[in-house]
């Protein structure tokens, strides 16, 4: 018998999905709290080859080795008296938190998305002149938010596995959702290097969801398929 103590089937370790909707996606909500799921965000079966639900757009694929991340930090302020060296109570004044994504697919969505600009323009062929499209920045008055997501992937044969109705297995599904988000006053570079992949950072900040009335829940969500399972 081992001294130590660990379930194989909760280790992840998949690459990162990263997709994003923008405002006009409705978020599901019912009676005030979400009830968003990855199949609201996915077709969660081979024979619906994964693809986005409506709404719902690929980044696309990644440098290798940069990874995609939540972060949730906590700042609080300290209560202090006198009579004591220790703080005896904190009060929390913060909690942010953020997604940042990595972008290696340098098309009109994932331009438009870095630089929240306000649409595409395209530029029609001419004689000697290519067909263009064209992503115009300048300044931001106030930010869009988005819904943002990371899905990834356990391990299959480890204890949770999905069998799909056609007979595929695969390891269950993770995901880490921000209900509503903005991309963050971050520097972030696009630099082109003879021999190095193209690769962009981008981080969003989440803020509640206004159609969230609990305020506990009312940021983003950790979602996970419970496995083993047999869909039907």
């Amino acid at each position: 018998m081992s001294f130590f103590k660990y379930n194989i089937e909760d280790l992840i370790g998949s690459g990162a999905r990263v997709l994003f909707a923008d405002s006009t996606f409705t978020l599901p909500v019912t009676a005030g709290a979400p009830t968003l799921g990855i199949d609201d965000i996915i077709t969660p079966t081979n024979a619906g080859n994964y693809a986005p639900k409506t709404g719902w757009t690929d980044l696309g694929s990644a440098r290798e080795g940069q990874g995609s991340n939540y972060g949730r930090n906590i700042t609080a302020s300290e209560w202090r008296i006198e009579q004591a060296t220790a703080m005896v109570a904190q009060d929390i004044t913060d909690v942010p938190r953020t997604i940042t994504a990595q972008i290696a697919e340098m098309n009109p969505a994932n331009l438009q998305l870095f630089e929240d600009a306000p649409g595409t323009r395209a530029i029609a062929a001419a004689a000697g002149k290519p067909a263009q499209t064209a992503v115009d920045f300048g300044s931001i008055e106030s930010l869009s938010h988005y819904l943002v997501a990371i899905l990834g992937q356990f391990r299959k044969g480890v204890g949770k596995d999905v069998t799909e109705p056609d007979g595929t297995i695969r390891g269950a599904f993770l995901a880490v959702c921000l209900f509503s988000a903005t991309i963050s006053p971050t520097n972030t570079t696009f630099e082109l290097q003879k021999g190095q992949l193209a690769n962009v950072s981008l981080e969003f900040t989440g803020f509640p969801h206004q159609s969230v009335t609990d305020g506990t829940r009312a940021v983003g969500a950790w979602i996970q398929e419970t496995g083993p399972q047999t869909l039907s």
